[in-house]
Order: structure tokens, then C-alpha cells, then sequence
């Protein structure tokens, strides 16, 4: 794999590489963010000016995979935030950052918790894993049957209160999840207003998953 994207253009050797992800971007969106990241590079350097004034060999290829932008990203150091909200706002956007690594097993190790962050964003919002330690430990250990077993214990006491009061949280929480980020599409499919009789439920759920980010 390391020979295939250094032939395509993406070196990998001593290099900073990270994956970027823009859920639901098409191929003009990830073109444009592939411009945008590479933006007033000098054909003959492939040198931009970064944020701190010295020059960021940066070179970047992508492409639409499973329904999202998916770009990966080989630079001489690690890319600005400033360049990555400037990329995402241009290219119109959400844009998830996966860590810095430096070898391609790790590249592309990332692209499955960077693609877990890219859910929901807005145009011009970037958020980097390593800033989500949580969603990442939750990715990898994932195929863990340890980890399953252990949040259906951790479940447990709050689904049998809810079931032995005629609470609807558990499925409230299944029309959330269903329809992250969309409350009309999950009000939908739990068949009543979630701002009015499951509100109290909903912001429940709203908390946890702040605390979780």
C-alpha cells in the first residue's frame, strides 16, 4: 500500500500523515477541499506558508468512498488549524481530523475513528480525534465483545427503572440514534413531538452526549 500512494503522488516516508473526512461531501466538495488544503502550492516546492511562517510541504489525494470525502494527507509537519478551518469553510463542509501518524498502517488504522467524528458537523466545523480520546478508545476496541458486555451492564440499572416506571427513554434513545443531529426525523420515528411529552428524555440524552464529547 505505501508503494501504491507514493507512485499516486502521497509520500509516506518521513513524512506527518493524517486522514481527513467529510461525511457526505461528493466529488466536487472533496475536490475542493483537496484544492483547498493544497491551496498556493508552488507546483515545483509543493511549499505553503503556515501559520507559523515557515513552509508546509503539503501534498493531499482523495476521493468518495461509502458516502463521504475521504482525503489523505502527507506534510513535512503538522497542517495549521487555521489552514484546516479555512479548507473546510471554502470547500463547504464539516470537516474530522484524524491524528497525526507516520507510518500508512496507522494511516489508515485513523480513517475509522476520523469517520466516527465526521458525523454531524456543520459546514466550516473541524474537530480533531485527539481531541475526542473517548471516541477513539471506543473505535478500536470496538470488536471487543469485553466492551459490549461491559456497557450493557452499565445500562442495565437505568433500562430496568425505565421499564418498570413505563418510561419511553429506551425508545427515545433508539429514534436518536437512529437520526443523529435530525430531531424532526427522530420525532418522527418515535411517533410523538420530542419537544413537547419526550423532551425531558431528549435532553437527558442531549447532556450525555455533550459529556461524552
Amino acid at each position: 500500500m505505501a508503494a501504491r500512494l507514493q507512485a499516486a503522488g502521497l509520500p509516506v516516508r518521513g513524512r506527518v500523515l493524517s486522514a481527513l473526512i467529510a461525511e457526505g461531501a461528493d466529488a466536487a466538495a472533496t475536490g475542493a477541499l483537496i484544492a483547498e488544503i493544497s491551496a498556493g502550492v508552488d507546483v515545483a516546492s509543493g511549499a505553503i506558508a503556515s501559520t507559523a511562517g515557515r513552509d508546509l510541504d503539503v501534498r493531499a489525494l482523495g476521493a468518495v468512498h461509502g458516502g463521504d470525502g475521504v482525503v489523505l494527507v502527507s506534510a513535512s509537519a503538522s497542517l495549521a488549524a487555521a489552514l484546516l478551518r479555512r479548507a473546510s469553510e471554502a470547500s463547504g463542509v464539516g470537516l474530522a481530523v484524524g491524528p497525526d501518524v507516520a507510518t500508512v498502517a496507522e494511516l489508515l488504522a485513523s480513517v475509522r475513528p476520523t469517520r466516527l467524528l465526521a458525523a454531524r458537523l456543520r459546514a466550516g466545523e473541524v474537530r480533531r480525534v485527539g481531541d475526542r480520546p473517548l471516541t477513539r478508545l471506543v473505535t478500536e476496541l470496538g470488536g471487543d465483545h469485553r466492551l459490549q458486555e461491559h456497557s450493557e451492564r452499565m445500562l442495565a440499572p437505568l433500562i430496568r427503572f425505565d421499564e418498570q416506571h413505563d418510561g419511553d427513554l429506551v425508545r427515545v434513545l433508539r429514534a436518536v440514534v437512529s437520526h443523529p443531529g435530525n430531531r424532526t426525523a427522530a420525532a418522527s420515528a418515535y411517533g410523538k413531538d420530542l419537544s413537547q411529552y419526550g423532551f425531558d428524555d431528549y435532553t437527558r440524552i442531549k447532556h450525555v452526549m455533550t459529556a461524552l464529547d
